[in-house]
């Protein structure tokens, strides 16, 4: 076995300890431990493992290196403090951070910081001691009550290390922070269903769930995920359901850090290749498991026009557009009307019935929070069955939780998933619901935690609200998986908004939320493919825009050109859903011109050839972590120029989408990985790495073929 060479001789302990569970692959190669630390740069402690080496210095660094030595990750060693914020390797606050107040129901405004604080930091190292699974590590601190921290490391599963720190005196302890050095070139990615880029250096924000609201016009989204890799060759992942503010290189630009509301910081480090870090974790963060085949055919989906339609005339919308699809000739493999328990229900199960005949499945619609509000989605009377039931959060005085519906001025409540009567109650939903020969449906909504709820399990609002959404698909997978053991050779498929760590292992797939009815490049159509990507490294891999867009609350139209735009940058993602004008109303393929039709046709003909390969990429990711749909930044993730191309993707190793998302643009800028590149695999070829202007009028997608692979069936 042998000494760490790095360690201090004489007072260092060595030994061997048996991997920690059946799951995990870490393995303690060796431990060094002191019983009183000095100053010095050398290492307090050092774990070794499959993830790479983890040392506490007596200079209070914590670093990361590769298993070949390289250093790939440090705390900051020095103490800034820039525009009231700390930049100090660990420590922690006693006065409420503003950045990390639940933020109101409604658009999120960042609260000023204030201009003094009572913020503390680790200053050296007192001691350190062995533990069953690895080390702890004590640190004085510039607290005046003599308050310490101690960092336990331990390795966890899927080859990480955890680095947990914790306040001697939790009381008063209102945050926990921890800064690290960022590399001059270094990009960062991941963090969930973020829009702004495929690479986050330069930004901040919170990882919240962010409440329902329209537009998306925040840099907070509906499935955060707090994870991310580098191109540095580490990822990391912070363990909490808490709100946790992130700071990629702002100010100061060196460095990133992570600050997490409470009196704990666990985190979770680990070094390798951009493929294991993909992989360990996406393990993590939960992974789709491959939907349905039919549900990756092209869908039709009829919204419920807001305070405009009434059953009647949503009924005869559906009716409609059953009858258009029946007899017509377009190739739908699903029909989604989410307003159906509005409608009759022997509409419904006759509806449905004739869908099934026709070989299209039934897609229905169900929603988290409950209300009698003018949605046209939720049964008048389930809010009422529920608080009678007690299957909601409560207050501190044990009242029933409710709040304003979004959808006019009605009361509101959700479901509290932590009761098991509750949760038996939902399944019930879900089960009734695929009764009615509904073959899928939108599990909508989970953003509506509040900071005063109380639930069975004792979690608060503060505590539940990024745990929520993982809890409802928990509970909805259950009954789905129940449903199908009862019934045979129904496949059954749904997929839902909100996420967290943990929330993909039971979706089908997820929509990043209500992208607004344009080409804005933080809520329009450019916004999804960032989105995707990001959401993509860390295990959600199927993925369903909303086709022409949502939200057209400020005067959006939806035209024949975003309509087309849309519907080509859908084809080389895992699903290619229609789904569209909240206020407006819902445009279909049919009610453009014939042009737009054909091409619609054309579109849906080629996402079918691409369904086969998704499937199998899929199929694979489930077991490797590798996304179907990648960032280029995969080939190489020391190129900037690569890890800045935020709309364009992989589908496997050899196709390349360059799909166009400016409004009247006949061409666009492709920038080509290396190799040769032909594009629709037939026709001109591109050697790379390079960037060319690519001509694509409306009505063609860019897309490219690795020269010398037939990756799509003819």
């Amino acid at each position: 076995m042998g000494f760490d060479p790095n360690g201090f001789g004489d007072v260092r302990v060595s030994r061997e300890t048996p991997r920690m569970d059946s799951t995990s692959r870490f393995r303690i190669v060796a431990l060094a431990v002191l019983t009183t630390a000095c100053s010095s740069t050398r290492p307090a402690a050092t774990l070794h493992g499959v993830g790479g080496t983890i040392r506490v210095s007596g200079d209070l660094a914590l670093s990361l290196s590769a298993p070949d030595g390289s250093l790939v990750l440090r705390t900051s060693r020095s103490h800034r403090s820039v525009a009231g914020i700390d930049y100090a390797g660990i420590g922690y606050s006693t006065e409420p951070e503003p950045e990390l107040a639940p933020p109101s129901f409604g658009d999120y405004v960042p609260v000023p910081l204030p201009e003094a604080s009572t913020r503390h930091h680790a200053t050296r190292v007192l001691s350190t001691h062995s533990t069953a699974t690895g080390v702890q590590v004590l640190f004085a601190t510039d607290d005046p009550t003599g308050r310490t921290l101690t960092l336990a490391l331990d390795g966890g599963a899927d080859d990480t290390f955890r680095a947990t720190v914790t306040p001697s005196d939790p009381s008063g302890v209102s945050s926990m922070f921890a800064t690290f050095d960022l590399a001059a070139a270094e990009t960062i990615h991941g963090f969930g269903g973020r829009r702004e880029s495929t690479n986050l250096r330069g930004l901040e924000f919170a990882n919240w769930v962010f409440d329902y609201r329209f537009p998306d016009v925040s840099s907070t989204y509906y499935a955060p995920i707090p994870m991310l890799v580098s191109s540095a060759g580490y990822g990391a992942w912070l363990e909490t359901s808490r709100n946790a503010y992130v700071r990629v290189g702002t100010s100061p630009s060196d460095v990133w850090r992570v600050a997490v509301a409470g009196a704990e910081l666990r985190l979770h480090l680990t070094s390798g290749s951009l493929s294991e870090l993909m992989s360990r974790m996406s393990a993590r963060a939960g992974r789709n498991r491959v939907a349905p085949e039919w549900s990756m055919g092209a869908t039709l989906s009829r919204t419920v026009r807001v305070l405009v339609d009434t059953p009647a005339s949503y009924q005869a919308k559906v009716a409609d557009d059953v009858a258009h699809i029946v007899s017509g000739t377009l190739p739908v493999s699903a029909y989604a009307y989410e307003g159906w328990v509005q409608l009759p229900p022997s509409f419904v199960t006759s509806t449905n019935a004739m869908l099934d005949a026709a070989g299209v499945h039934p897609v229905l619609y169900l929603r988290s929070f409950l209300s009698n509000d003018a949605a046209g989605t939720e049964p008048y009377g389930r809010i009422d069955e529920a608080i009678a039931g007690g299957y909601v959060p409560r207050r501190a005085d044990g009242s029933p939780y409710t709040f304003r519906s979004p959808f006019g001025a009605a009361d509101a409540v959700v479901v509290d998933f932590t009761n098991p009567a509750a949760r038996t109650w939902w399944k019930g939903l879900v089960k009734a619901l695929l009764d009615t020969g509904a073959d899928g449906f939108m599990n909508d909504f989970g953003e509506q935690v509040e900071d005063g709820m109380v639930f069975f399990d004792g979690s608060t609002g503060a505590t539940m609200h990024n745990r929520y959404p993982t809890l409802q698909h928990e509970a909805t997978r259950e009954a789905v998986d129940e449903y199908e053991i009862a019934h045979p050779g129904r496949e059954i498929y749904f997929f839902g908004r909100a996420g967290y760590t943990g929330s993909a292992a039971h979706l089908d797939a997820s929509f990043p939320g209500d992208e607004t009815v344009d080409f804005d490049a933080l809520t329009g159509l450019p916004s999804i493919v960032p989105d995707m990507l990001n959401r993509a490294v860390l295990g959600s891999y199927g993925f369903t825009t909303d086709i022409g867009g949502y939200a057209d609350f400020y005067g959006q139209t939806l035209d024949a050109e975003l309509f087309t735009r849309w519907t080509e940058a859908s084809v080389f993602t895992t699903h290619f859903r229609v789904h569209n004008s909240a206020l407006g109303g819902v445009k279909m393929p049919w009610d453009f011109d014939a042009q737009t039709e054909a091409s619609f046709v054309e579109m849906a003909a080629l996402h079918a050839r691409a369904v086969p390969l998704l499937r199998s990429l899929w199929s694979d990711a489930v077991a490797t972590g590798i996304p179907p749909v990648r960032p280029l930044y995969s080939l190489d993730p020391s190129d900037e120029g690569e890890a800045a191309s935020d709309h364009e993707w992989l589908v496997g190793d050899d196709i390349l989408v360059a799909p166009v998302l400016e409004r009247g643009a006949s061409s666009r800028s492709v920038r080509f990985p290396p190799g040769c590149w032909q594009l629709h695999g037939v026709g001109d070829s591109t050697m790379g790495p390079s960037t060319t202007i690519v001509a694509a009028p409306v009505g063609t997608l860019p897309w490219f073929v690795r020269c010398g692979t037939t990756p799509l069936p003819p």
